[in-house]
C-alpha cells in the first residue's frame, strides 16, 4: 500500500513537472520575437533598415512607407519604391533599383522561419508595361526567393510572398536583403514595388519531442 502510494506521488510529481515544462515551452514559443527590426514598417519609416541604390542609380526613384494592401487582406503600412524609371541607362539594359537591408545575429544549426510579402503595381493611366521587374530575398548572400514579375497591365497589382526555413552553418552576423530592380527598356509606365511583413524567427522546439522524452522517462 505504501509502495503504491509512493508510486502515485512520484507519478503525480512527474505529471506536474511535465505540465510545467510543456507550459514553459508554450510560453517560450509565444514569446519568440521577430529578429527583424520594423519588419512590418509600423513605425511609418525605415527605422532599422538601410536603403542602398544599385550601381545605376536613378534620380526619379523614391522610397517611402505608405498604406497599401500588399497581401490582399487589407491596407497596412508597407515599404514602397519605384525602380526602373530612369531612361538614362535603358540602352545598356542595366537593372535599376536598390536593396533594403539590415543585419541580424544568427546561431549555427538553428532553423529560422523566414518570410516576406511583396507586390508590384503598374501606374494606372499609363497603359501596359513590358516588364515589371524582379524582387529577390537574401540571407547572408544566399538567394532564397526570386520573383520575376514579368508584365503587368495598367492599374493592376500582382501579389506574391515567400515563407521557408533558413539554417545558418556558422554563428554570426547575417545581412537580410530585399532587392528591388527593373530594367528600363523603353518608355513604359512606372511600376511600384512593395514589401511588408518581413520576418526571421527562431523555430521553437516541438512540444511533441518534450512529451515523448517525458513519457520515456
Amino acid at each position: 500500500m505504501r509502495i503504491e502510494r509512493k508510486r502515485h506521488c512520484i507519478l503525480s510529481a512527474f505529471v506536474a513537472t511535465l505540465v510545467i515544462v510543456l507550459f514553459g515551452a508554450g510560453q517560450a514559443r509565444a514569446d519568440m520575437s521577430n529578429l527583424i527590426v520594423n519588419g512590418d514598417f509600423q513605425t511609418g519609416d525605415l527605422t532599422g533598415w538601410t536603403w542602398t541604390p544599385t550601381q545605376y542609380s536613378e534620380p526619379t526613384m523614391t522610397t517611402e512607407v505608405v498604406l497599401f494592401d500588399t497581401s490582399g487582406t487589407g491596407e497596412s503600412l508597407a515599404f514602397r519604391c519605384n525602380p526602373g524609371t530612369d531612361s538614362e541607362h535603358w540602352d545598356i539594359g542595366q537593372e535599376e533599383g536598390g536593396v533594403l537591408s539590415q543585419t541580424i545575429s544568427l546561431t549555427a544549426g538553428t532553423p529560422y522561419q523566414v518570410a516576406v510579402g511583396a507586390s508590384a503595381m503598374s501606374d494606372i493611366g499609363g497603359g501596359d508595361n513590358k516588364d515589371a521587374g524582379r524582387i529577390r530575398f537574401y540571407i547572408g548572400g544566399d538567394l532564397l526567393w526570386d520573383w520575376d514579375i514579368d508584365k503587368i497591365d495598367g492599374g493592376v497589382t500582382e501579389r506574391n510572398s515567400y515563407a521557408g526555413t533558413y539554417t545558418p552553418a556558422v554563428s554570426g552576423d547575417y545581412d537580410v536583403e530585399v532587392l528591388f530592380t527593373r530594367t528600363y527598356t523603353n518608355y513604359v509606365p512606372w511600376v511600384y514595388h512593395h514589401a511588408d511583413n518581413i520576418s526571421v524567427i527562431p523555430e521553437p522546439a516541438t512540444l511533441s519531442l518534450l512529451a515523448i522524452s517525458g513519457f520515456a522517462l
